[in-house]
């Protein structure tokens, strides 16, 4: 036999499954896009502008202009960073073949790792 407690748990508990329910259903009408897609995107899209930077293919102004930003995702700012501050190779102030070529390698694994 039910007790008091136990409809009201029932009736709580079947509230809330049905505002998940219009939730869900809401947001799938309207073209919600939810935010593991959202993060999805953002970082296929840093990694495919990463590697257009890196194959010299587009500017670095178009870069930062395309690139996503306020993602809250650690990676994309990480990637972002490291692009932001790569080193210049040889030269005045600039950095051994060896430093530069293991710095493109960390964006560029970094890049692989978006891409999943």
């Amino acid at each position: 036999m039910l007790n008091q407690r136990s409809v009201l748990l029932i009736k709580v508990s079947t509230k809330l499954k049905v505002k998940c329910f219009l939730i869900r259903y809401f947001s799938y009408t309207q073209n919600v896009v939810p935010n593991c897609m959202k993060t999805q995107t953002h970082r296929q899209l840093a990694s495919q502008l990463a590697q257009k930077i890196m194959d010299k293919k587009i500017s670095y102004e178009q870069f930062v202009d395309q690139y996503p930003t306020d993602t809250g995702d650690d990676e994309i700012d990480s990637l972002f960073d490291l692009i932001e501050h790569q080193p210049k190779l040889g030269g005045f102030l600039g950095v051994r073949q060896s430093t530069y070529d293991d710095y493109n390698s960390d964006i560029f694994r970094l890049i692989k790792k978006l891409e999943r």
